[in-house]
C-alpha cells in the first residue's frame, strides 16, 4: 500500500464518478509528517477532467517519523463536511476509503488551486492583492469555524476538550522530558500558568490555523486545510496561533502571519461572529504557540513536530 497507481484508484472513483474512464497523473505531494497527500486526475466519458487529492494515514514501512497524535481521518472528513456546510472555504470531501479498497484509511477531496509556501505568499508580487485581504478573510473563516455546532457532531471518539490549564500541563510534561532545566522556558511557563483560564463555552477549534495549512490564491484565502488537530476549546486559541512570530516567516512587523495586522483580523472576526475578541487571551495563546514551537524543536521527539503541542 506504499505507492499508488491509477489502477488502484479507479474503483474508488467509479463509486462517485460512474462515468469515469481513466485515472492518470498520480503523484505524491510534498510535506505531511503524519499524513500522505496524493493528487491525481480523473477523466470521464465526456472527456471532462477533474483533479482530486487523496489524504490518507502514513502507510507501514514509511521512512518518516512516527505519526503524531491526531483525530481519526473519518472525524477529519466529517469536520470538513461541516465546515463546508457553514460556508468555510474548504475542499469538498468526495468519498472515504473503505477496507475493500486496500488503500488504508483516508478520504478523497476536491483539488483547490493555490499556494501554501509562506515565502511565496509573503513576497511574490502577484500575491499582493491576496496579502491585503488575507487577515480579514482569516477572521471571517475562523468566525464560521467557531460557529459550527459541536453537540450534534457524529464523531467517535468525541473531540478532546483542551483549555488553557490542560495545554500548560501538556506543555510542561513535554518540557520535563528534556532532562535539563531551561530558565527561559521555566519563566515562560510560570507566566503562562498565571494567565491560563478555563473555557466555559468551548467551540470547535481548528487547532493549527497558520501558514502551510492555508491554501492561498490570487484573491486570498482559497481553503483551510489539515484539520487533524481540531478539538474543543477557546476560540481565541486559533487567533493567537495565527499571530505567533514563528508563522510570520521574517515579516515581523505584520503580526498576523506576516501578511496582516491584529486590528484587521480582530475586526473581521467580531463582525462575522458577533463575539468580542479578548486580546489578553489571544496574547496568552500566542505565547503558548511560541513556547510550543521552541520546546518541540528542542525535544525532537517522534511524538511531536515543531509548532504544536502533542494532544
Amino acid at each position: 500500500m506504499g505507492d499508488l497507481d491509477a489502477d488502484v484508484l479507479m474503483p474508488v472513483m467509479t463509486r462517485v464518478r460512474p462515468t469515469a474512464k481513466a485515472v492518470h497523473d498520480v503523484r505524491r505531494l510534498s510535506g505531511g509528517a503524519s499524513m500522505e497527500s496524493w493528487v491525481f486526475a480523473v477523466e470521464s466519458d465526456e472527456s471532462a477532467i477533474e483533479t482530486f487529492v487523496l489524504r490518507r494515514a502514513q502507510q507501514a514501512g514509511h521512512d518518516g517519523p512516527e505519526p503524531m497524535m491526531a483525530i481519526p481521518l473519518a472525524t477529519e472528513a466529517e469536520l470538513i463536511r461541516q465546515a463546508h456546510a457553514h460556508g468555510v472555504a474548504v475542499p469538498e470531501v468526495i468519498v472515504e476509503l473503505q477496507p475493500e479498497d486496500n488503500l488504508g484509511t483516508g478520504f478523497v477531496m476536491g483539488h483547490v488551486a493555490g499556494e501554501t509556501i509562506p515565502q511565496r505568499i509573503l513576497r511574490d508580487p502577484d500575491m499582493a492583492r491576496a496579502r491585503d485581504r488575507l487577515a480579514g478573510q482569516c477572521g471571517e473563516a475562523l468566525a464560521k469555524i467557531h460557529s459550527i455546532r459541536t453537540s450534534g457532531l457524529a464523531v467517535d471518539p468525541p473531540l478532546d476538550m483542551v483549555d488553557g490549564p490542560k495545554t500548560i500541563a501538556n506543555l510542561e510534561a513535554q518540557l520535563n522530558e528534556f532532562g535539563h532545566a531551561s530558565p527561559i522556558f521555566s519563566a515562560a511557563l510560570t507566566w503562562l500558568e498565571t494567565q491560563a483560564t478555563t473555557c466555559d463555552t468551548p467551540v470547535l477549534v481548528h487547532g493549527d490555523f497558520r501558514h502551510g495549512n492555508l491554501m492561498i490564491g490570487s484573491d486570498g484565502l482559497a481553503a483551510v486545510l489539515d484539520w487533524e488537530l481540531a478539538h474543543l476549546g477557546d476560540p481565541m486559541e486559533d487567533l493567537g496561533w495565527l499571530c505567533a512570530p514563528s508563522w510570520r516567516f521574517g515579516t515581523m512587523d505584520r503580526a498576523v502571519g506576516g501578511f496582516g495586522d491584529r486590528p484587521q483580523l480582530f475586526e473581521a472576526y467580531e463582525a462575522a461572529s458577533g463575539v468580542a475578541v479578548d486580546a489578553d487571551r489571544v496574547t496568552f495563546w500566542e505565547a503558548v504557540a511560541t513556547l510550543s514551537g521552541g520546546s518541540s524543536v528542542c525535544s525532537c521527539t517522534p511524538r511531536s513536530r515543531p509548532g504544536r503541542i502533542p494532544r
